[in-house]
């Protein structure tokens, strides 16, 4: 065999093996993309609606319910067509039941964080599902809210399914005697919010998320009721000024409860701007003290 011949045989067997090599590396080898990806899909949990009287006198159930954002308090919508159906057959019962009331607790976990300007985020998600019965026709002095601390509560992606419970009875917790009392107790000692000047963000205390929750309650029980919120300020400008920021502090404060379920047509606000102050204004504390706005409750013939 000449050398020229040897030299095309090894041509042609370097060009075979080559495929062969080609087609086992590169060829006949899935890439990663080329593998079909597996996909899991998770259903979110529910925790379904459960509205019974004690004495077994009505019942609903629902697979669904309210749901809420982790450390939120508005209902989270769409609020599905079952639970409608459970507000409205809520509404027609209490209609022809008119001594009982529908007792509504709000439930949270004690990781969560209370933006709201209630004592707990229970109460202010109790609050936001009683503003839903009553836009639905259910009295609002028919209605009984809480909130409660719970720790078991259905989670699922930054959500809370159902943290809500339901229970109608014939007891109320608004008899005139104690209404007055609350009345007394409002006007006696009213929530006074001190601003800086400039200052938009609300951090109230304890204290003071008690005296809302305790606004919020006698408004909802008393027919005719409403909060009333006075602007005041030091006199560092002139007077016209002052009334219109005083306005506007007391503005201010009823849209933030207007946001956190308190009717807009039971507040009403007024300013006296600088004429009634309560400290010195030659001293910035005494400025710092002017500086507020008063809610309190005035009832309406």
């Amino acid at each position: 065999m000449t050398k020229k011949t040897l030299y095309i045989l090894g041509i042609i067997l370097t060009i075979i093996v080559g495929m062969i090599l080609n087609w086992l590396y590169c060829c006949n080898i899935s890439s990663p993309a080329e593998i079909p990806a597996i996909s899991e899909e998770i259903e979110a949990p529910t925790n379904p609606l459960e509205i019974r009287e004690n004495d077994g006198s009505f019942s609903y159930n629902d697979p669904d319910n309210f749901n809420f954002k982790t450390s939120g308090f508005d209902i989270v919508s769409p609020v599905a067509t079952g639970v409608q159906k459970g507000v409205d057959s809520v509404r027609n019962y209490l209609a022809s039941h008119d001594t009982k009331y529908i007792h509504i607790t709000g439930l949270y976990l004690a990781s969560e964080e209370n933006l709201s300007p209630y004592p707990n985020l229970g109460i202010a998600r109790a609050t936001h599902v009683k503003n839903y019965f009553v836009s639905n026709g259910v009295p609002s002095n028919q209605v009984i809210t809480n909130g409660e601390l719970k720790e078991n509560l259905t989670t699922f992606n930054d959500m809370l399914y159902g943290p809500v419970e339901f229970e109608i009875t014939s007891t109320g917790e608004h008899d005139e005697e104690s209404l007055q009392a609350l009345l007394e107790k409002i006007q006696n000692d009213p929530l006074i919010i001190y601003f800086e000047y400039g200052e938009s963000r609300i951090d109230l205390s304890a204290e003071q998320r008690h005296k809302v929750a305790d606004i919020s309650d006698y408004l909802d029980k008393v027919s005719g009721a409403v909060c009333h919120i006075t602007g005041h300020t030091d006199n560092t400008s002139s007077e016209e000024f002052n009334y219109e920021l005083g306005l506007k502090r007391a503005k201010f404060l009823r849209d933030y409860f207007v946001t956190h379920g308190i009717p807009a047509d039971k507040i009403t606000t007024d300013s006296k701007g600088e004429t009634e102050p309560i400290a010195d204004n030659t001293s910035d504390e005494g400025k710092a003290k002017n500086r507020r706005t008063v809610l309190t409750i005035n009832k309406q013939n």
